[in-house]
């Protein structure tokens, strides 16, 4: 009988988490789930107006109220979620040391500082929606068709970097001729969802996480400009489904996202989808 392992979700309250929690509970995933507000902006990496109204969100941020306000037309978590303070605050790790999990499965907050993720027993997992370790960092689709890399998703264990850590599988996600870049993103999450699940039950069914080293160094993917992101889309419209399909032959070990964004589909059959 495979050990019982304590599970918890940590969401900033994205609709991916609340998809993640949603199919965890409709398997009968015995988990925890908590939330996180981003944390405050440091003032060197950005322009000032910028800096004064994310440092005003902020604040604002740990208001039970506000943040009710904020996401009162998102779908409801099914389970009740306790809110544990700003990422990498003092109170989110008191509160993840006391409960002392195996595993941490992080949906959307932002970057993990270690002493966060030390209080994981065996880590802390995430699914980025691009290859690794070509694509790390934001705007991840958009930056695969410029660089000609497959669209795919990644799931791996979280270190202090950006995407650096320990890789566990990676998956290409299909890209027909009649896709729309909308319907692209909208998979990719389903993607980044559905493998998040498939590690669930993995660890629930005692199998080893077994993982390849993510030491190949590549230029941090930021925030796309404007003129990128036109010919982004441009690429993507002229025929790039075909261009998708040559660059799966330039990177190995990719598995077909196709039977896991079946199962994704099967597994919200008795609910309404979100």
């Amino acid at each position: 009988m495979a050990k019982k392992v304590k599970i918890v979700l940590v969401t900033s309250g994205g609709m991916n988490g609340r998809r993640l929690s949603y199919l965890f509970s409709k398997n009968n995933i015995s988990y925890e789930l908590l939330t996180v507000s981003f944390p405050l902006p440091k003032k060197r990496k950005i322009n000032r107006i910028s800096f004064i109204k994310k440092y005003i969100k902020g604040i604002f941020s740990n208001f039970r109220i506000l943040r009710y306000l904020k996401m009162r037309n998102l779908p409801k978590y099914p389970i009740k979620a306790e809110f544990i303070g700003r990422l990498n605050s003092e109170r989110m790790f008191e509160n993840l040391k006391n409960k002392s999990p195996d595993y941490i499965f992080m949906m959307g907050g932002g970057i993990l500082k270690d002493y966060i993720i030390d209080t994981a027993n065996e880590g802390v997992l995430n699914a980025h929606p691009g290859i690794l370790p070509y694509i790390r960092g934001v705007d991840a689709i958009k930056h695969s068709i410029l660089k000609d890399i497959p669209i795919g998703v990644t799931g791996h264990f979280i270190d202090s970097g950006i995407d650096t850590g320990a890789i566990i599988e990676r998956y290409w996600l299909p890209v027909e001729s009649n896709n729309t870049l909308d319907e692209i993103v909208s998979k990719s999450n389903d993607l980044c969802v559905a493998v998040m699940v498939k590690f669930a039950f993995d660890i629930i069914d005692g199998k080893k996480l077994s993982t390849t080293p993510n030491n190949k160094k590549h230029a941090l993917c930021k925030k796309i400009s404007n003129e990128k992101n036109k010919i982004a889309h441009q690429k993507f419209k002229n025929n790039w489904h075909i261009t998708h399909k040559k660059s799966l032959s330039k990177i190995k070990n990719l598995n077909s996202g196709l039977e896991l964004l079946k199962q994704y589909e099967e597994w919200w059959k008795g609910i309404e989808k979100f």
